[in-house]
């Protein structure tokens, strides 16, 4: 059976309502033989070694995990002050450091970034795709859902919605805090 780890590196995550909500999207999907198992930031801190970089205990915590694992979602909420961009794009981020193990090629295909549950509901399907799952019926579920909002937006180029998509999640959460 496929396993999937779902890793929130973020102090403020519950990793077990992550859990159940991955878990439930599992049944969701109609997926009957995908395992999910989760960790936290402390399973990270275990490669916390004197003098190595950010991005070597992260290395080496995703080499653990897939010799154990068949993939590792990295699930992370990116900064509502700072555009995903430019977090991208600071070397000292964590969402850089996920993206450089996403690109090392030893691990082509197994490491996914997650940012925010909505993007984990995203990411399943795909995972289970690559395990030969089928997860079609999802699928057309979320198609019947989402076609409105295609319909509705047809019309305007896809950098404006996703910039006015952005300005208003940056409102949202400033709202929130």
């Amino acid at each position: 059976m496929p396993t999937v780890r779902i890793w929130t590196l973020e102090p403020n995550h519950d990793v077990q309502a992550i859990k159940r909500v991955a878990n439930k999207l599992v049944i969701d999907l109609q997926v009957r033989n995908l395992s999910i198992r989760t960790a936290d930031q402390k399973a990270f801190l275990k490669y916390d070694r004197e003098n190595d970089s950010l991005s070597d205990m992260l290395t080496m915590a995703v080499q653990h995990c897939l010799q154990k694992d068949d993939c590792v979602i990295f699930v992370v909420d990116p900064s509502p002050s700072i555009p995903i961009h430019q977090q991208q794009e600071k070397s000292d981020s964590l969402i850089h450091h996920i993206e450089q193990a996403i690109d090392d090629d030893r691990f082509a295909g197994r490491v996914f970034l997650a940012q925010g549950v909505q993007e984990l509901k995203a990411w399943l399907p795909v995972v289970c795709k690559s395990f030969g799952i089928d997860s079609t019926a999802w699928q057309k579920k979320w198609d019947r859902v989402v076609a409105p909002f295609h319909e509705a937006f047809a019309d305007i180029p896809e950098e404006e919605v996703m910039r006015d998509l952005e300005e208003a999640l940056t409102e949202v959460r400033r709202k929130q805090v």
